[in-house]
């Protein structure tokens, strides 16, 4: 019988390939085609894993209470969607627990852009005061062998998709107790956000609400048994209903209502002929037309999708010099900035979102502010979940310049807001945690119960 060892190197083989046949210049079909075969010749390999794994997580965990201690490591790849703050805070303030942050190379990016990345990261956690680790050794050029430097009894992964190198992913932490919570908001109706090998191999994977939890026994092989139902910790340092005073944003005229536009990254067509999510394309003059326009009333701070720049760079009018002009043009208006970091202090300062960001759908909504969401297509919701569709009747809706004109008039600048009630009763009924406790307390609260109980 082949040792689950083997089916490890086996299936980080296949990764390697095919990650290096999308680096060629092959037709889409070609590599559509080539991803359904490598996916089917993976299956077996990866349901034996599957099988194995609830008995090595048992093995882990009785490591862990024999000693009465756990080292935790988070791996980051992306500052921009760190959820974890509250629970590492918590982490940290328990002598039980030993946590810290590994900065690891997001391999998705342009070589260039890589190390950019991560010494963003790495500064970001540096100056909240946590331990943190850069993954990359300079003078060596080498990266951290985890396992062996600080040898983890919990891994918290903070991207599902394995977009780093294999010394960091899942598949080389089953002797380990792996979390993860989801990097955003998930509000479609799609197996993907369920059923990936990393989702069933994983010890616990702590979603937002009981509809997130039926649809992981839906779709995911193991029926999640391994989902544990606490809140999407994304959002626990968000305040309701308050606009706090907290200097995020550039302009300090506290008369100017503070608006966040975040568009979202797909701004062409994607796979399988998915109709574009973002209106970006056609909005972005107007956008910086309009915080002109409005300089003594309004004041918006620009929050792209961290992917959207990147999008950006290979789309045929646009190009990097285009981008990272009009990036910079945000930067310099004097009523508008661009912000393309954690963004809870951002929320809390606001008066309102203008979106097609999908997770912020959600997200926005614990802020208790209006927000208008603008549709790419007639039809958005139809790929979203029940939540989904709920959480977007809460919103007001729009597809063109003047639906935004008309929500900064009415809406923003008058305070004409007639959606607030609903909103509350939503946020009352829908939204809050379980337990009455935060998303990251319930998650802190398992982990305790777990290892130490």
């Amino acid at each position: 019988m082949i040792t689950s060892g083997r089916h490890v190197i086996v299936l980080v083989l296949t990764d390697q390939i095919m990650r290096k046949l999308l680096k060629k210049s092959l037709p889409y079909s070609m590599i559509t085609f080539l991803q359904r075969v490598i996916s089917q010749l993976k299956k077996p390999l990866e349901l034996v894993l599957m099988k194995i794994q609830p008995h090595r997580h048992e093995k882990a965990l009785k490591k862990v209470r024999s000693k009465n201690k756990a080292t935790v490591a988070f791996f980051v790849l992306n500052a921009d969607i760190w959820k974890f703050e509250e629970v590492l805070t918590m982490l940290e303030n328990d002598p039980r627990f030993e946590p810290v942050i590994v900065v690891c190379p997001p391999i998705n990016l342009r070589d260039e852009d890589i190390y950019s990345k991560m010494e963003k990261a790495y500064e970001f956690f540096k100056q909240n005061k946590h331990n943190v680790i850069y993954s990359y050794n300079k003078e060596k050029s080498t990266y951290l062998n985890v396992k062996k430097e600080i040898s983890p009894d919990i891994v918290f992964f903070t991207n599902p998709y394995g977009y780093t190198l294999k010394e960091y992913r899942i598949e080389n932490f089953l002797d380990v107790l792996t979390c993860y919570a989801q990097y955003s908001f998930i509000l479609e109706e799609s197996e993907h956000f369920y059923n990936k090998t990393f989702h069933n191999l994983l010890w616990k994977a702590f979603y937002e609400t009981k509809s997130h939890k039926k649809l992981a026994k839906r779709y995911a092989a193991n029926e999640g048994a391994n989902v544990e139902v606490t809140g999407y910790p994304g959002i626990d340092s968000f305040v309701y209903g308050k606009r706090l005073e907290n200097g995020a944003w550039k302009n300090r005229d506290i008369s100017l209502k503070r608006i966040i536009w975040a568009p979202h990254w797909s701004v062409i067509e994607r796979g399988h002929g998915r109709p574009p999510a973002s209106n970006f394309l056609e909005i972005s003059e107007f956008m910086l037309h309009v915080t002109e326009t409005y300089h003594d009333k309004i004041q918006i701070a620009f929050k792209p999708h961290p992917y959207l720049k990147h999008t950006l760079y290979h789309h045929p009018d646009w190009g990097k010099e285009r981008a990272e002009s009009y990036y910079d043009r945000w930067d310099k208006i004097e009523n508008g900035q661009l912000e393309t970091g954690n963004y809870v202090d951002l929320v809390n300062s606001s008066d309102a979102m203008i979106l097609d960001s999908i997770s912020f759908i959600a997200e926005y909504l614990y802020s208790g502010k209006p927000s208008l969401f603008i549709k790419a297509t007639p039809d958005v919701s139809a790929r979203f979940n029940n939540f989904g569709k709920m959480a977007l009747d809460h919103h007001y809706h729009g597809s063109k310049s003047e639906d935004i004109t008309q929500f900064i008039e009415n809406v923003v600048i008058e305070g004409k807001d007639t959606l607030q009630g609903k909103r509350d009763q939503f946020y009352r009924d829908v939204l809050t945690p379980p337990n009455g406790k935060s998303a990251s307390k319930n998650i802190y609260n398992i982990l305790c119960k777990e290892l130490f109980d």
